[in-house]
């Protein structure tokens, strides 16, 4: 239900493009270390989850941040994106690519603050530790 929610509400489907199906995301997302949530109280208001890119290299790809409306506007999308990541680090992975659409200012101020920078194209960002 949080997922569908959060989903339906992101800019890049507010834009026209359909939701990952779930049954797809789970396919993608098989373990625990993949997600990490906020939660106030017994109520999940945001989650950012990680997909294997290449775990020869040890590169993961960001797949989705969101943010109850709710909550937003607190930071929680880059405390989220933060905690992740330095668990990430601590778990030997190297490098963190995301894709980002223009326009998603909160998104992007968000992956400005943790460093990610441009590569390879014009969405692809990157964070190496």
């Amino acid at each position: 239900d949080v997922y569908d929610r959060l989903m339906k509400d992101a800019p890049d489907v507010a834009e026209g493009a359909e939701t990952i199906p779930y049954d797809v995301l789970r396919t993608a997302l098989r373990e625990p270390w993949q997600v990490t949530g906020a939660w106030a109280g017994d109520r999940l208001v945001g989650f950012t989850c990680v997909a294997v890119r290449s775990a020869e290299d040890r590169v993961l790809n960001t797949w989705f941040t969101g943010v109850d409306p709710t909550h937003r506007g607190l930071g929680l999308a880059t405390a989220l994106k933060v905690a992740q990541a330095l668990e990430l680090r601590d778990a030997g992975w190297r490098s963190v690519v995301t894709q980002n659409m223009e326009g998603n200012d909160a998104i992007l101020a968000s992956n400005r603050t943790l460093g990610f920078v441009r590569a390879m194209g014009k969405r692809d960002l990157t964070l190496d530790y």
